[in-house]
């Protein structure tokens, strides 16, 4: 479940915008993972450490399900402490694809507040001042600033 940007020069719309994306899906899984740490978590405390098999014969052991529900938690931590330990590198790395909009304040805002924060269209209108067909339309014109950049270095170094 490890996230990375896979591509950091574009040559197409659609890579811009899943390259900025991944952070914000990181973000969705990490959530997930969570949620599913607290469910787990609350249904191994309601059980007993009982065991069950009847032990009897070679290689037959018995089996606590406390244990085995506690072993699952501890399965979902390690997943939750190694998705979380790539955060702020994608956080920086959405956030140096972004900045190379400088100086358009207004597209790198809409970007931020899209791929950085996770914002509904709504909110971020809400939150920008603009309508949303502005917001829309800034965005779409950094997408494709973001593409003209790459394609214009052709030694394969961004901006």
């Amino acid at each position: 479940m490890g996230f990375k940007l896979e591509k950091l020069i574009f040559t197409t719309p659609a890579e811009v915008i899943a390259s900025l994306s991944v952070f914000v899906k990181a973000g969705k899984d990490f959530d997930k993972l969570l949620n599913l740490r607290k469910e787990k978590l609350s249904r191994a405390i309601y059980k007993s450490p009982s065991f069950t098999g009847h032990g009897s014969g070679k290689g037959k052991y018995r089996k606590d399900s406390m244990a085995a529900a506690l072993a699952e938690v501890e399965r979902i931590d390690k997943r939750i402490y190694e998705l979380a330990g790539n955060f702020s590198d994608l956080q920086n790395q959405v956030q140096d694809i972004i900045n190379r909009l400088y100086p358009n304040y207004n597209q790198m805002s809409i970007l931020e507040w899209r791929y950085i924060n996770g914002a509904k269209w709504e909110t971020i209108a809400e939150r920008t001042g603009f309508a949303i067909s502005h917001c829309y339309k800034l965005h779409n014109q950094a997408i494709i600033q973001l593409m003209k950049n790459n394609i214009l270095t052709n030694d394969g170094k961004t901006n």
